[in-house]
């Protein structure tokens, strides 16, 4: 009998700056052209506490969370799932360029801009959409919105999907969710 030690997996010391990871109804949360149900359907995590962001037609219909850290390497993501909008995107943290498109019907990626991104299957139609900065952009929003097409930020029509978890961390790479509930400067992995 081999008394080996398990491969224990670690992943490094993190902070999740988003404030209200899991609150998206929180009015930290500015919601532009946009709507929140909270607790709207069951997460990921086996809990019915993800929400329903419902967009209206507009040049951009989505929601932003202003942050309080100015950093040059970051990565940001959120568990999203298909209501009737097919495509979820992120905006650069400085609230100024589109840059991560996310099917999140089909889980493939669309076109991605200055930095890498990634979709991965979590079961039950949820998707984790992430993405990584490379090029030294400050950290002060963590925002998306929902689309019909790739590289395209306006809906044909109004609908809705579903997301949860929010995160933006410094680092090259994402993490697993730190969950936050309203602490300033976020927390902390230890």
């Amino acid at each position: 009998t081999g008394g080996g030690c398990p491969h224990i997996l670690s992943e490094p010391q993190r902070t999740n700056l988003v404030e209200y990871s899991e609150d998206f109804s929180n009015a930290a949360w500015t919601k532009s052209n946009s709507t929140i149900d909270s607790n709207a359907t069951v997460s990921p995590d086996g809990t019915e506490n993800a929400s329903k962001l419902t967009v209206m037609v507009a040049a951009y219909s989505g929601i932003y969370e202003t942050g309080d850290a100015a950093v040059n390497k970051y990565s940001m993501s959120v568990f999203a799932k298909k209501g009737d909008k097919d495509w979820l995107y992120f905006v650069d943290s400085n609230g100024t360029t589109l840059v991560a498109w996310f099917n999140i019907s089909d889980g493939t990626l669309g076109t991605i801009t200055n930095g890498t991104a990634t979709i991965e299957d979590f079961g039950n139609g949820w998707y984790r959409c992430t993405y990584s900065d490379t090029n030294n952009v400050s950290n002060n929003y963590f925002q998306l919105g929902l689309s019909d097409a790739n590289n395209s930020n306006t809906p044909s029509s109004g609908g809705y999907s579903y997301i949860y978890g929010a995160q933006a961390e410094v680092g090259s790479y994402p993490t697993s969710l730190i969950p936050t509930n309203g602490e300033a400067g976020g927390v902390t992995r230890n």
